[in-house]
């Protein structure tokens, strides 16, 4: 049955006040501690699991990822206060995080500066690295699913399609995803998972922040709809930024960052700020210098033209030459040691042929 507000569970611990929502196997319910008045959410298995014969192993598997989330403490996760059963459903307690989620922070503001964008991205990157340390992928990491507290900090919810991996193993998982925040190996249900999975779903996050824009899902970049390169949507993002988000969403999982460390590792870090607090030596601050102007490389394909536009900008000739047919053999899916052929033109659009410098 649905629980209705005003019921009571757990020998009247706890008081519903309305459902939140559903996902593939649970739900999820505002409620009360009858106690205190402190308001918690409950997650539960959908009612018609209890009618599935195959129930008993959802209930477990239930039970055993409550167990390994209560021991993932952290500031950035939600926590776990409790776990009991009621009518033959098992239940999970945990705080309720009142605020905003960064899908709803987007829609409504704009795209994020980048600085902001990195401060969020930093700490549920950390959070994750303690839930992978637990033998725990969280498999659903998306703006959806990050809070914004009232002091502007961070909380990864929402771990109902959590599970236990083993590294470098063919594994069986329950399917469920999310299109766009989905790496292309989760929409089998059994094949090999590990950090890396989850490292395409912080990625993709990133590249929602900065750009207001979902992803283009796995399975229609896999039919040869290619991800539109953030920098097109959103020119401010920096080039370390721009590589981290790609290079994070590669469809070959053996050619991301196999951990979230390594991953967050490829951001721009945090400025000093204030520098005398961290030694009283003042660091050598280059002299600024004047920005190239922009020549207005356009590729139909998502070649990244920006490296060769600052080469040209900036007069150096003899280097945009070598780079101009670099990009030119990427545009035509060739590596950089192989040589043009003369059936490759035809491969390359004509927006990439016909630039005007």
């Amino acid at each position: 049955m649905v629980w209705t507000p005003g019921q009571r569970l757990n020998g009247d611990r706890y008081i519903i006040e309305g459902k939140l929502g559903e996902g593939g196997f649970g739900a999820t319910y505002l409620a009360k501690k009858a106690q205190n008045r402190q308001r918690v959410v409950i997650k539960t298995l959908k009612d018609e699991l209890l009618r599935d014969p195959n129930f008993a192993w959802f209930r477990d598997k239930f039970l055993e990822e409550a167990v390994k989330l209560s021991v993932c403490r952290h500031p950035n996760i939600v926590e776990i206060e409790n776990y009991f059963i009621h009518d033959n459903l098992p239940c999970i307690s945990m705080e309720y995080v009142a605020g905003e989620d960064l899908w709803k922070w987007v829609g409504g503001r704009g795209f994020m500066s980048e600085k902001e964008a990195l401060n969020y991205i930093r700490k549920v990157g950390e959070a994750v690295i303690v839930v992978h340390e637990k033998g725990l992928l969280h498999r659903d990491i998306k703006p959806q699913n990050i809070m914004v507290r009232d002091n502007q900090d961070a909380v990864l919810i929402d771990f109902g399609l959590a599970r236990g991996f083993i590294p470098d193993r063919t594994q069986q998982m329950t399917f469920g995803l999310t299109h766009g925040f989905a790496p292309p190996e989760q929409y089998g249900e059994i094949g090999r998972f590990a950090e890396y999975t989850d490292v395409y779903a912080l990625a993709a996050t990133l590249y929602y922040l900065l750009t207001r824009t979902p992803p283009t899902a796995a399975f229609m970049r896999a039919l040869n709809h290619p991800l539109k390169p953030p920098f097109q949507i959103n020119r401010n993002i920096s080039d370390a930024v721009h590589r981290a988000i790609m290079k994070g969403m590669e469809m070959n999982e053996t050619k991301r960052p196999q951990s979230v460390q390594k991953w967050l590792a490829m951001l721009p870090q945090p400025t000093l700020g204030n520098w005398w607090q961290i030694g009283g030596v003042s660091p050598t601050i280059p002299s600024p210098q004047p920005p190239p102007q922009p020549v207005n490389l356009i590729s139909a394909i998502g070649v990244d033209y920006r490296q060769l536009d600052r080469l040209l900008a900036s007069g150096k000739w003899k280097e945009a030459d070598q780079e101009t047919g670099n990009k030119i053999l990427e545009a035509a899916g060739r590596k950089e040691n192989e040589r043009l052929r003369f059936e490759d033109s035809d491969r390359v659009p004509c927006e990439d042929l016909g630039m005007k410098i």
